[in-house]
């Protein structure tokens, strides 16, 4: 006679009881899957109600968002973009071989060395030229930008190829529209050669009496300026210029910010 030895736990349990238990645990696995479905249902249906009782009444939806709810949520939001965006770009900017600016802090970047040059930019900007030439990189507050002063370059940049914005440009969409300054891809190529006829040498010439118009106004009013003081704000005057020649070219409007 030959004995057959098991260790298998279910030979030792009746056919019927182990068939009970094991329809016992389908039902509870089935029970919990509906379980689960019938709550996310639910959260969905929430969520649905919720947009539906916003949209019938906008005004409670201001009642439930308050200033600090607000002000934590878009903390939170711009923070992570930051974070995020300071990550991409900081990997991309050590790959670009390029002169760097010594001596920026770790966290204002370039900041500090603008102070030294008594806050003003283009001060800075100069000896920066004088120093690394006219294509190098430095940073602002974390982020990473390259300074371009190369007539080659920016021509490439700005008129022949579509180069791309950045993110800083898309963020501006919502305020500022689409325009061909903030835009890129075949958008920018369509709305590029829309506004080309608008700048031909044709059309520039029937401008060029404006232009000579208010540049000798600026010279006037330089030169009576001169008379009382020997500093000249460049940048306040070459605003104004541009607001003058925009205005009167644009709209037929003289604004007369020079006077």
């Amino acid at each position: 006679t030959t004995a057959y030895h098991c260790t298998c736990p279910t030979t030792l349990l009746p056919i019927s009881i182990w068939l009970e238990r094991r329809e016992g645990e389908k039902r509870r696995k089935e029970k919990r899957r509906k379980d689960k479905s019938r709550e996310k249902m639910d959260q969905i249906k929430l969520v649905e109600d919720a947009v539906k009782h916003f949209i019938a009444h906008p005004s409670d939806l201001l009642k439930e968002i308050t200033p600090g709810r607000a002000a934590a949520g878009l903390a939170v939001y711009l923070g992570l973009k930051t974070v995020v965006g300071r990550m991409r770009a900081s990997r991309h900017y050590r790959q670009v071989d390029l002169p760097e600016v010594e001596g920026q802090h770790w966290l204002y970047g370039a900041i500090p060395l603008i102070k030294e040059h008594g806050g003003e930019i283009f001060k800075a900007m100069e000896a920066f030229f004088d120093k690394y030439g006219n294509l190098f990189k430095m940073s602002f507050f974390g982020r990473p930008v390259v300074v371009v002063a190369n007539v080659e370059a920016l021509r490439e940049i700005m008129v022949k190829s579509d180069f791309p914005k950045g993110s800083n440009y898309g963020n501006l969409h919502p305020l500022l529209g689409r325009g061909v300054v903030f835009i890129d891809g075949e958008e920018w190529k369509f709305h590029r050669k829309a506004i080309n006829p608008g700048f031909g040498s044709i059309a520039l010439k029937t401008l060029q009496p404006t232009f000579a118009k208010l540049t000798a106004k600026l010279v006037k009013v330089w030169t009576s300026h001169l008379q009382s003081s020997s500093m000249i704000d460049f940048s306040d005057a070459m605003t104004k210029l541009t607001l003058d020649i925009i205005a009167e070219t644009g709209f037929s409007y003289p604004l007369n910010a020079l006077d």
